[in-house]
């Protein structure tokens, strides 16, 4: 990590951050210039009401962007994992709220940035997908792909079919049980021993788009 950062700084270009500890570390730096990656969600202002708009990476820190709809060009992005460049501080001085909270300030243009599944087991991620009902249980269609969310047998008709996102430790493993034969020869339904599939652990409670 240490050799990333200094290889940054001898190239001139910001510091990368993709967890919370990594985002309070700059922040005691002060104001500076830096890039971020994570998901463009709307995000609830807590008791202050509303909604506003940050980049959420994938540890679920939310770095603000305004307390307010997305920025001019931004809507496209909600949903979408994005590379974005702007300058770090603990408060927007134009927000009409004030909130101690890690701000980007005057961002620049996000860059979407598309990431595989397979690259992602064993790591804490924030997952944008399609909830639905499978025979094995909960699962998120991300593009397509189904994963599973452990120890939840369902969604609600509330959630499901809605587009969602959520935090969690991705791995993959044989999650649905495995097709047994009796003494009849009957196969009971089930997967093969070769059978994977991809599981969402200790996911949080889900944000709907």
């Amino acid at each position: 990590m240490l050799t990333l950062l200094v290889a940054a700084v001898l190239n001139g270009e910001p510091t990368m951050l993709t967890t919370g500890p990594a985002v309070e570390a700059q922040l005691k730096a002060g104001p500076v210039q830096v890039a971020v990656s994570g998901t463009v969600e709307r995000v609830s202002l807590g008791r202050k009401g509303g909604l506003g708009t940050a980049v959420v990476l994938d540890d679920g820190t939310a770095v603000w962007l305004t307390y307010e709809a997305p920025p001019e060009g931004w809507e496209p992005l909600l949903g979408k994992f994005v590379r974005v460049e702007g300058k770090l501080q603990g408060q927007s001085a134009a927000s009409p709220q004030s909130m101690m909270a890690p701000h980007l300030v005057s961002p620049g243009k996000p860059v979407e940035v598309k990431r595989e599944l397979s690259t992602l087991v064993d790591q804490t991620v924030r997952l944008v997908g399609k909830a639905e009902n499978a025979k094995g249980g909960a699962v998120v269609l991300v593009d397509g792909k189904p994963v599973y969310v452990a120890k939840k047998d369902s969604w609600p008709d509330t959630l499901r079919t809605k587009r969602i996102s959520l935090g969690g430790k991705l791995t993959r493993t044989q999650y649905l049980p495995q097709a047994t034969v009796n003494a009849k020869g009957e196969i009971s339904q089930g997967t093969s021993g070769a059978s994977t599939d991809y599981v969402l652990r200790d996911a949080t409670e889900p944000t709907v788009f």
